[in-house]
């Protein structure tokens, strides 16, 4: 066995035994120093999957990242990190299973745009449209997921659609100088039709 997946081994036996006495232990006196205790665990966790990136060992990274998400199924960076990671490998369904993951467990903007972006890549404009309007109608995502969810309609025709959108991002952000500048150029588009 490898130095390293003898660590890991050891890391997944601590876990493991985490989440044995979390689900015997009924008060909540008693599991609020567990959480704690979790809480430093995967955060040690995460600093080694990080280690772990920068020196390309991905498929390392990914093992942590999966016990990470075993212990705080609501850490969203390990899920996308490790989509990223997978998808980069040409993993093209374990990318989708991390993705899909993230959305069941840890919904945020965060993880429907980045499954909106994995099928914008994928040219699969309906399917990213729907996972950008989740994000762009349920959360409050920074000016560049509303370009995308634009992107993903005027990729399948639908300009006037793509506009309305970033109408609404100007809104939000009166001074994103990027989204007003896209606006402007399917607006004219529009007009030229």
């Amino acid at each position: 066995m490898k130095k390293g997946n003898i660590k890991l081994f050891c890391l997944a036996g601590g876990g493991a035994i985490w989440l044995l006495l979390f689900s015997l232990l009924q008060s909540k006196e008693m599991k609020q120093p567990l959480l704690s205790l979790r809480d430093n665990f995967v955060d040690y966790l995460w600093a080694r999957s990080d280690d772990c990136w920068h020196e390309g060992e991905y498929d390392y990274c990914i093992k942590i990242n999966r016990l990470i998400v075993t212990l705080d199924p609501s850490f969203v960076d390990a899920y996308l990190t490790s989509a990223w990671l997978a998808d980069s490998m040409g993993r093209e369904e374990e990318a989708k299973g991390w993705l899909e993951e993230a959305i069941k467990k840890a919904p945020s903007w965060e993880s429907y745009s980045d499954i909106g972006l994995f099928y914008l890549r994928r040219k699969e404009y309906k399917k990213a449209e729907e996972y950008y309007r989740k994000a762009c109608t349920d959360y409050s995502p920074p000016p560049y997921v509303w370009r995308m969810f634009a992107h993903s309609l005027y990729n399948q025709g639908k300009i006037k659609d793509a506009v309305e959108v970033l109408e609404k991002a100007v809104k939000k952000y009166p001074n994103d100088a990027i989204t007003l500048s896209l606006l402007e150029r399917f607006k004219k588009e529009v007009k030229e039709k």
